[in-house]
């Protein structure tokens, strides 16, 4: 049976957190939001395996998603942001009212510019596969 994969991350998020970073963390995000203290590469190295096997799934974890972003952890929100990107090319305009959710939630600049960039892909990669019919152009 496969682990709880929400309860995986955060175990391993705990075992490796720094309160005393945590403390300097939130600080620095104005105590809006609760930290591990986890640098972004110790961040990153926690899951980067995590997500090399969730690509190779080629299906967006939505529940999972939606579990790390209400977490009140912002290591959680990033890694949100992080799974999306290295999902980038399963994502479609369906997706985006998903998207929104997380933009309108927790709002700080740190998420609102990579899930905005996130969602700007998605519409740049949907553009350019739209054709237009010739004669429309006279």
């Amino acid at each position: 049976m496969e682990m709880d994969k929400y309860l995986e991350l955060k175990e391993k998020f705990e075992a490796n957190r720094d309160d005393e970073n945590a403390v300097k963390m939130a600080a620095y995000m104005r105590n809006l939001f609760s930290f591990y203290g986890l640098p972004t590469p110790k961040r990153k190295a926690i899951y980067k395996d995590f997500l090399k096997f969730e690509k190779g799934k080629k299906i967006i974890d939505w529940d999972l998603l939606d579990r790390c972003y209400a977490d009140e952890h912002r290591e959680f929100h990033y890694f949100v942001m992080d799974y999306l990107v290295a999902m980038q090319k399963f994502l479609t305009y369906d997706d985006v009212p998903h998207i929104k959710k997380y933009i309108k939630t927790n709002q700080w600049w740190d998420t609102i510019d990579g899930l905005d960039r996130i969602v700007g892909n998605i519409a740049s990669v949907s553009y350019t596969h739209l054709t237009l019919p010739t004669n429309s152009l006279v």
